[in-house]
C-alpha cells in the first residue's frame, strides 16, 4: 500500500488528472453494464412471475382431491381389464 501511495505522491497533477479521467471512464462503463444487468434481472423476474401465474392457473384447473370421479374411472378401468383375462 505504501508503494502505491509513494507512486501517487511522485506523480504530477496532470498525471493524477489523467488517471482520474481513466477511472471515471471505467466507472461509467461499469454503471452502463450494471444498468443492463438490472434490466435483464427485472425481465427475468417478470418472466418467472408470468410462468408461476400460468402454472397456478393449470393447477387450479386440476380436479380437487375431494373429487373422486377420476379415481372411480381408473378403478373401473382396472376391474374391466382384470375381467378380460
Amino acid at each position: 500500500m505504501s508503494e502505491i501511495n509513494s507512486k501517487l505522491i511522485s506523480q504530477t497533477p496532470g498525471e493524477l488528472i489523467a488517471r482520474m479521467e481513466i477511472l471515471q471512464r471505467k466507472l461509467s462503463q461499469l454503471n452502463v453494464q450494471l444498468g443492463g444487468l438490472m434490466t435483464e434481472r427485472r425481465t427475468m423476474e417478470n418472466k418467472i412471475a408470468d410462468a408461476q401465474t400460468r402454472i397456478q392457473k393449470i393447477l387450479n384447473k386440476l380436479p380437487q382431491t375431494t373429487d373422486t370421479r377420476q379415481l372411480d374411472l381408473l378403478d373401473n378401468g382396472t376391474v374391466e381389464t382384470s375381467l378380460d383375462e
